[in-house]
């Protein structure tokens, strides 16, 4: 399987975790709704008092985005009407 291309400024690396903890990492960043990788970076960042990288939250908006046009389009299909905000 082909590697995928590493994005720009980022650095591939991997890293050794207690067998005993990733699974509770997992479902950590996937209750946070980002990639397990990603939430290592947020973690480390805050570990260190840095910025959290800035892609980490523009691709969580993206997946909600995402995850909310799935739901209207599913609503739709199923005959549900969108009430304006206000009503």
């Amino acid at each position: 399987m082909p590697q995928k291309p590493i994005k720009p400024g980022r650095t591939l690396t991997s890293l050794s975790l207690p067998t005993e903890h990733l699974e509770l990492y997992r479902q950590l960043a996937d209750a946070d709704g980002i990639p397990f990788g990603d939430w290592v970076a947020v973690r480390l960042a805050r570990s260190q008092d840095l910025p959290e990288p800035e892609y980490v939250e523009a691709e969580k908006q993206k997946r909600l985005r995402k995850k909310a046009a799935a739901a209207r389009r599913l609503a739709r299909e199923q005959g549900v009407q969108e009430l304006p905000i206000g009503a």
